[in-house]
């Protein structure tokens, strides 16, 4: 992948990155800055709670995004078969693309709502996001 080709590709994971986060955000504000008492009587309850529709198959691409992210770089880095298969840095970036996107996904699938054991593995996941942005950027 030359110098050119590789920018669109890293501009096109951001792209899709903040388009997803804004297009979620616009069309759930006022479902999500409804209190979470009242939510349960707002016309878009039905869809973006977290076993609505639309919840529920965010949480589903999420879990997709978070699982084929993973699996992939760790193929590609560890079995031999795909060790010649694009270079390391750009699957790296694949796999964050993938799991920063599966972040906001696991955000507006859960409507900001954290307690009880899914809080712990939310921040976890929080943690695990921060750590992985830092180092790979320190870098």
């Amino acid at each position: 992948m030359n110098k050119c080709n590789h920018r669109v590709f890293l501009f096109s994971m951001s792209f899709i990155t903040v388009f997803v986060f804004v297009l979620l955000a616009f069309y759930g504000s006022s479902y999500y800055a409804t209190s979470f008492e009242e939510r349960f009587f707002h016309a878009q309850n039905e869809t973006l709670k977290p076993s609505g529709s639309i919840g529920h198959g965010i949480g589903i691409a999420g879990s997709f995004f978070m699982l084929f992210g993973v699996f992939s770089y760790m193929a590609r880095k560890r079995i031999r078969m795909f060790s010649r298969i694009g270079i390391l840095k750009h699957w790296l970036e694949f796999h964050i693309f993938l799991c920063t996107l599966r972040s906001i996904l696991v955000f507006y699938h859960t409507s900001f709502k954290f307690g009880g054991l899914v809080s712990i593995s939310f921040w976890s996941m929080v943690a695990v996001v921060f750590s992985g942005v830092t180092r790979n950027y320190a870098d």
